[in-house]
């Protein structure tokens, strides 16, 4: 104090920031050097910002799906689990393999109903899916179309046959109408239509992941990966500041 007055050390402590941004730096030179290429500052700062966003992307997804299987006493170890083998071939993003399953438990279906049900999407959608839709997105967009009933959405992987249908085949077997299905009874219904109608792709995802295309759908796979592993690393530094 002096003068009555109080007086603040404004300098501010840098240490940890440069420290922190040497090793972001050198991790991007090491990535660089292990493609052959050289980044400039501005593609660092580019690939960067895509890192981060990719990463919290890939949090809120995971946050998400973790916490709506905790609301329905669900094991969120066994969902990771079946993720990480479904999205080990690289045809399907981590991020939309998290939220296709979110749309299946919203849903009610069980657990073994949806690791049926997202195999035989992944391989209806190998060759079947509408265009304008990467894998991940035709599947995601055929969970969420079950999840709101929407058929215009549910064959987004290929899977053709309305929902409604599936419901009125279903209730006919067991004999009553489709107004009468309880909501556990539709479930079986879309289950045993997506089985049935999706049985024909069994195993082409197995087969496209070994093809030339496919190969090529695992490295964009892997690069996004990359940028989430990146992101990760960068998030901590941005929040210390």
């Amino acid at each position: 104090m002096a003068d009555g007055y109080l007086t603040f050390d404004t300098k501010m402590n840098t240490a940890g920031f440069k420290s922190g941004l040497g090793q972001v730096t050198g991790m991007f030179t090491k990535l660089a050097a292990l493609a052959g290429v050289a980044f400039s500052v501005g593609a660092v700062v580019a690939f960067g910002k895509a890192a981060v966003q990719a990463a919290s992307q890939a949090e809120a997804k995971f946050k998400g799906l973790d916490f709506l299987m905790k609301a329905n006493g669900r094991s969120m170890q066994q969902a990771t689990s079946f993720i990480k083998e479904y999205t080990a071939d690289g045809l399907v993003p981590m991020t939309s393999a998290y939220e296709a399953y979110k749309n299946m438990v919203s849903r009610g279906y069980s657990t073994e109903q949806i690791e049926k049900m997202l195999k035989v999407m992944k391989d209806a959608a190998v060759y079947n899916r509408q265009g304008q839709f990467s894998m991940g997105e035709s599947i995601e967009k055929a969970t969420m179309g079950l999840r709101m009933e929407n058929s215009l959405l549910t064959d987004s992987v290929g899977i053709q046959k309305n929902v409604a249908k599936m419901w009125q085949e279903y209730a006919k077997s067991i004999g009553t109408t489709a107004n009468n299905l309880t909501m556990l009874q539709k479930r079986q219904a879309e289950f045993e239509g997506f089985m049935a109608e999706g049985g024909v792709f069994a195993g082409a995802a197995a087969e496209y992941a070994n093809s030339y295309a496919g190969k090529g759908g695992a490295i964009t796979a892997a690069f996004k990966e990359l940028q989430i592993s990146v992101g990760n690393a960068i998030i901590p530094f941005i929040n210390a500041l």
